[in-house]
């Protein structure tokens, strides 16, 4: 019922109308609950979604995270001798307080080779050593073109949330 232009409380609570809602609210939590599960978990090119990427092909590429269109970390992977190797280029970045990139203050560069690359339960795990020590990096994948790369702080460390990284097109 309207009575000037305002909905009734009769109108507002009515159980067709609660219904809608909570169908609504449902159909959203499901649509995003089904979304971020696929994100947290890698598979390869080929299978199925939800199956873990345990090849080392699927991680084999050129991968970059960017912000603002500057590229501040780079990592290249390569199959040598049926285990993963590489190397990992990094620039320097600003973070806030909920550790996400918020500024690129220089562009990757100074490649590092990477070490100790080990695949397991869908992550590949490696290390990259420069003056300051080894630094550990894990890094999963969406999907065949998309993964999270995180690098391990150590405790006491400034918050670091992982980083997107888009995989470079193939070049015929």
């Amino acid at each position: 019922m309207l009575k000037e232009g305002i909905v009734t409380e009769e109108k507002r609570n009515s159980p067709t109308r609660r219904l809608g809602h909570f169908l609504l609210c449902a159909g959203l939590f499901f649509l995003l609950a089904s979304a971020s599960a696929g994100m947290r978990r890698p598979f390869p090119a080929n299978a199925r979604p939800g199956e873990l990427a345990t090849k080392a092909e699927d991680f084999v590429g050129t991968w970059r995270a960017r912000f603002k269109d500057k590229t501040f970390a780079v990592l290249k992977l390569k199959k040598d001798e049926g285990s993963l190797a590489g190397a990992f280029a990094a620039g320097d970045i600003n973070t806030n307080e909920d550790g996400d990139v918020v500024e690129v203050v220089s562009e990757a560069n100074g490649e590092q080779d990477i070490q100790s690359a080990k695949l397991a339960d869908g992550k590949l795990s490696f290390q990259v050593k420069d003056e300051d020590g080894p630094t550990e990096f894990e890094f999963t994948l969406s999907d065949a073109a998309h993964g999270r790369l995180k690098i391990m702080v150590p405790p006491g460390g400034p918050k670091l949330n992982p980083f997107a990284m888009i995989k470079d097109e193939a070049k015929p």
